[in-house]
């Protein structure tokens, strides 16, 4: 649609996606994903997460959960009750293993819960952060996995100077007990 411009000529609005293939070192071929400018999305995919991720002077990985926006209703049109669940892989025990609360019937649930882990800087550098958004409500249907999307994060890749990110939601390359 034509927007007004402070000159009063008419534009077009510049919102065109731009797609960028996700390399075959990401477990996912022949796959684009899709923003528009100011990254958000063009209404195809997963949905995404906002987490704040830093190491810590007291030796510990803080992870702040902010927010999912844009997860995908259930096939019947109902309305997810998510959460997160986050393993300090490879380790997959309980030990590992922190949950959010779950947000009843959102697409968009805010949580801003912190999570914490103590781990040594030589370890942090061997560690993956794997998040996981599970569908609560997926414990109560018939249906193969609850996992809505995952994102796994290298810990010995993170930038101390970028600590709150947006992440897209893939699909999950291996679905964890719970």
């Amino acid at each position: 649609e034509p927007l007004l411009k402070t000159d009063g000529t008419h534009g077009l609005a510049a919102a065109a996606c731009v797609l960028t293939p996700i390399t075959p070192s990401d477990g996912i071929e022949n796959v684009l994903r899709h923003r528009i400018s100011g990254d958000n999305r063009c209404g195809i995919g997963l949905g995404r997460i906002q987490l704040t991720i830093k190491y810590g002077p007291r030796n510990n990985l803080v992870i702040v959960v902010h927010k999912i926006e844009k997860l995908e209703k259930e096939e019947d049109g109902e309305l997810p009750d998510p959460y997160v669940k986050l393993y300090l892989l490879p380790d997959r025990s309980k030990d590992s293993k922190r949950k959010t609360d779950v947000i009843k019937d959102s697409c968009n649930p805010v949580y801003d819960e912190r999570i914490e882990y103590a781990l040594s800087p030589n370890e942090l550098t061997q560690r993956t952060l794997e998040v996981n958004v599970v569908n609560k409500k997926g414990f109560f249907h018939l249906q193969k996995s609850n996992i809505m999307g995952q994102v796994l994060i290298d810990c010995g890749l993170l930038d101390p100077t970028d600590i709150t990110n947006w992440y897209d939601l893939q699909t999950p390359m291996d679905e964890g007990d719970d």
